[in-house]
């Protein structure tokens, strides 16, 4: 099984999460937060609330029931609903009146669960005799539970209506942001500056103004640097090369001296080629200019310019549509394709090099069987560095590559995007 030497650039490492959703994430566990505590806050104080008022009813109503007892009368119904009184002489038989479940309790308030029912009761003695005001308060329990529920939905209400608005206005607050990064993508001379702009965003608007400044700075030295240095550069090539033309021109006769003349200058012009290529390299910026090329007749080119002056015995199949195009900056195209054609030319003399298309996949494949390290993709001039060209020119355009050594050779697969 082949083994790929590089990864496709060109791939964004974790998962993008939108800001404004983790906006609305944060808020809605913050106010889920908030209204649980205001829910259990309100209940509970609503619940101490409920029995405080059960409590003073009692007492009020105990009051006017002792008030209007008689001894005569024993055992008395209020003319409050769910309520009992009893009065009794503790020790007396007229005791056994009282329900079991109010036996025993000492003067004051209390509550008492009966089966599913809650009672609520005040015991007070007065007078040698013990009274006793029992409240049925399921009642109040029952509407104190709907009255949480009601409460427990109105809050989810809210909830869900908060962090609907919020979503929805985050569109409005980050719109500022969201065109910042639109400008960015798509830069031009005008500032990224507006109207409007919140202060955090034309903080960031005002960095990338003065970054962009300092870059575009740095790239015109840099151009200048280059010309100078190609310029420089072109001086002494330009000495070899006429030098070798006159060697040959001189020696007409010498088969032996012609032949290296000739050498000399095809290597003196693959030399300026590769020089060109990679001053061109240098001043390339991110996004370089795309334009249609016609992929067949690029191929069919490169591979006759590399022929020549060329004892390579490797053959071309070149198996791309007559028509087949693609958008791409055409000297970075050029610089990828040369070197891929060179390092088969180099590499595997006297093997098949195919190239075809396959979907947004262009392959150029060998099909030399000797084993190689196909880490160090040699440039046209054997030096070794196609690899690296390879891969900064397919960053620039924003394609993947892949160097895969396989059983019957190498493919390079490029994925244009």
């Amino acid at each position: 099984m082949s083994q790929p030497i590089s990864q496709p650039a060109g791939k964004s490492a974790g998962k993008v999460v939108s800001l404004r959703l983790r906006l609305m994430r944060l808020t809605a566990l913050c106010l889920c937060v908030v209204l649980l505590t205001s829910f259990v806050a309100t209940a509970v104080i609503l619940n101490e609330r409920e029995e405080d008022l059960i409590d003073q009813m009692l007492e009020e109503q105990l009051d006017a029931d002792i008030n209007q007892y008689s001894p005569e009368a024993g055992l008395l119904q209020t003319s409050v609903p769910r309520m009992q009184f009893y009065a009794f002489t503790p020790g007396h038989p007229d005791e056994a009146l009282l329900p079991v479940h109010f036996r025993g309790a000492l003067p004051g308030k209390h509550e008492v669960d009966v089966g599913d029912t809650e009672y609520h009761f005040v015991v007070r003695d007065e007078g040698g005799r013990r009274f006793v005001l029992a409240y049925d308060a399921e009642q109040y329990e029952d509407s104190f539970t709907d009255l949480m529920v009601i409460l427990a939905l109105a809050f989810l209400v809210v909830m869900v209506l908060s962090v609907t608005i919020i979503y929805v206005l985050g569109r409005r607050a980050l719109r500022h942001i969201e065109g910042l990064a639109a400008a960015v993508q798509n830069p031009a001379d005008h500032s990224f500056l507006h109207e409007g702009m919140e202060a955090e965003v034309r903080a960031l608007a005002e960095a990338l103004d003065g970054y962009r400044a300092r870059q575009s700075l740095l790239l015109e030295r840099e151009q200048e640097f280059s010309a100078h240095l190609s310029h420089e550069l072109r001086t002494p090539l330009s000495v070899v090369r006429a030098q070798a033309e006159l060697i040959s021109l001189q020696h007409a006769g010498n088969e032996n001296l012609e032949a290296r003349a000739t050498a000399i200058m095809d290597q003196v012009d693959r030399m300026r080629l590769l020089m060109e290529q990679l001053l061109r390299l240098a001043r390339s910026q991110r996004s370089p200019e795309r334009q249609p090329v016609a992929l067949r007749a690029l191929v069919d080119r490169l591979w006759d310019e590399l022929a020549q002056g060329s004892r390579s015995a490797t053959r071309l199949d070149n198996q791309l549509a007559a028509r087949q195009e693609v958008q791409a900056d055409p000297l970075l195209l050029e610089l990828v394709l040369r070197n891929v054609m060179a390092n088969a030319r180099l590499h595997a003399n006297g093997s098949l090099l195919t190239v075809r298309q396959d979907g947004m996949t262009l392959s150029l494949e060998d099909s030399d069987d000797a084993p190689r390290d196909v880490s160090r993709l040699a440039s046209d001039n054997g030096q070794g560095i196609g690899l690296a060209i390879l891969e900064r020119a397919c960053k620039l355009l924003g394609w993947g590559y892949d160097v895969t050594a396989t059983a019957t050779g190498t493919r390079v697969s490029i994925t244009l995007r």
